[in-house]
């Protein structure tokens, strides 16, 4: 991920697979989480998608805030898909880094 600075707007997308809306492999916040490390950096998660029963979808995601102090952030990224006759079950964890100035 891009690195940021101290006071000045962040916000970077995240995408994990692509048109998952109507497919049941997708991430939502039943079967999935989205941490950022610390948590008292200033950013936060946006989800962009719903399913239809409104559920948000993490399959595609938003960093965003105007970080509050320098150092390292981990942006954490875990969960898992159901399987159906068309998909397979999958696992994600995935840990991405930035530098804020």
């Amino acid at each position: 991920m891009p690195n940021g600075k101290v006071g000045v707007i962040y916000k970077q997308e995240i995408t994990i697979g692509a048109g998952l809306e109507d497919n049941p492999a997708f991430l939502t916040d039943k079967n999935a989480s989205v941490n950022i490390y610390p948590s008292d950096i200033g950013l936060y998660v946006v989800t962009t998608n719903k399913r239809k029963d409104g559920l948000p979808i993490y399959n595609h995601i938003i960093i965003t805030g105007v970080p509050l102090k320098s150092g390292e952030v981990k942006v954490s990224i875990s969960g898992y898909t159901y399987g159906s006759m068309y998909t397979k079950t999958s696992r994600i964890d995935k840990t991405y880094s930035l530098e804020i100035k």
